[in-house]
């Protein structure tokens, strides 16, 4: 049986895309999919048919990150080999380097077009991202023209890495709920009242946005609010526990993860059940034209998102009944009139991760051959 492994630096081994897309979908073609990844657990173990191989959880800028993660991955391939290897972040390009001159297929899964990430990432020194920014993409493109194969998780990067046609794919994060993703779970408020935001927990993911958001609500309307996902940052989540003490309305406010993740199963079982979610990025470069992975969550589960209009968003709003568009002058009682008249639509078929789906099983039988 031919083996897929998975190495990511900074996702969970349960990451969302890599476990319940990537390698679930593996695994049932037939491969056997191993996953390093972060993880609590002290050893390997296996998840649906899934090896697990965890490494310890670390802080962004941790030494754990620069020097134990590297010694821990490489040692996890000599001892776990596999025919093909899917890396998930440029930061580990000197491995699929090495693994490439031991024979080894690999491939690069872009997430997200790192280069212009870093160029706005704030919890970098703004003096240093442009030169960080130019180099990464400058060397992401040299070591992607040795690869096997490129993936890009987003139409929008348009091929930034510059690859032949025949070298790079699309794989969306589309949505893929089968039953063993819907996990009842311990629901602070009572189902179908509360507001949601689920994912990275970030300022220029709109964490602060979606907290201004409730409290004009709040004003009006009793609105639980449940915020479910994960920061690198304690401080991060302490403001934001300032910020609701301060607004006085800590009683309907529930954190779930915060400096701890959250187990997907859960946010899946939380959109199912909330009244509307909120998608309130801060709009740069590093986000123009990406359909977020939450997007295609809230659909499949027919929930409004709140989110910022941009453009592009706003198309895909007029296209799929996405939800409701606000800035933070948009009338709050005419908001409020919107989210409860809104009315989804069927989520058209193009946006099920089996579509993707199709185009991953090809991509292995081109670089299996």
């Amino acid at each position: 049986m031919n083996k897929i492994c998975h190495i990511t630096v900074l996702n969970p081994s349960t990451h969302n895309r890599i476990f319940h897309k990537l390698a679930k979908s593996q695994t049932s073609f037939g491969y056997e999919v191993f996953i390093i990844g972060q993880d609590s657990a002290k050893a390997p173990y296996e998840l649906e048919g899934v090896h697990i191989l965890p490494i310890p959880e670390f802080g962004r800028l941790s030494i754990q990150r620069l020097i134990q993660y590297p010694i821990r991955m490489w040692r996890y391939t000599r001892k776990y080999p596999a025919q093909i290897y899917w890396l998930h972040t440029p930061e580990l390009m000197w491995l699929g380097a090495i693994l490439r001159l031991l024979g080894k297929k690999v491939v690069y899964d872009v997430h997200e077009d790192y280069s212009q990430t870093i160029l706005y990432a704030k919890h970098y020194p703004s003096w240093i991202r442009k030169p960080i920014a130019f180099c990464l993409r400058r060397l992401e493109k040299r070591w992607a023209s040795t690869l096997d194969a490129v993936v890009y998780a987003e139409s929008c990067y348009d091929n930034i890495l510059e690859l032949p046609p025949a070298r790079f794919y699309l794989l969306r994060n589309t949505f893929s709920f089968r039953s063993d993703d819907l996990k009842a779970c311990e629901l602070p408020f009572q189902a179908g009242s509360y507001m949601l935001y689920t994912g990275t927990i970030a300022e220029e993911w709109g964490i602060f946005r979606s907290l201004a958001l409730w409290q004009e609500l709040h004003s009006f309307t009793v609105l639980p609010f449940i915020i479910a996902g994960f920061t690198h940052s304690p401080q991060l989540v302490k403001r934001i526990q300032q910020w609701v003490e301060s607004a006085g309305i800590e009683e309907h406010f529930a954190l779930i993860g915060g400096t701890s993740y959250v187990p997907y199963e859960e946010i899946v079982y939380l959109i199912k059940n909330c009244r509307f979610g909120t998608a309130l990025y801060e709009i740069n470069p590093a986000i123009q034209g990406k359909i977020p992975t939450k997007f295609y969550e809230y659909m499949a589960f027919d929930k409004a998102l709140v989110y910022t209009p941009e453009p592009a968003w706003v198309e895909f709003d007029n296209n799929n009944r996405l939800g409701v568009a606000w800035k933070s002058n948009t009338d709050r009682e005419r908001l409020w009139a919107s989210l409860q008249s809104w009315k989804a639509v069927h989520t058209p078929a193009q946006f099920s991760w089996e579509q993707d789906e199709k185009v991953l099983e090809h991509l292995l039988s081109q670089i299996s051959l």
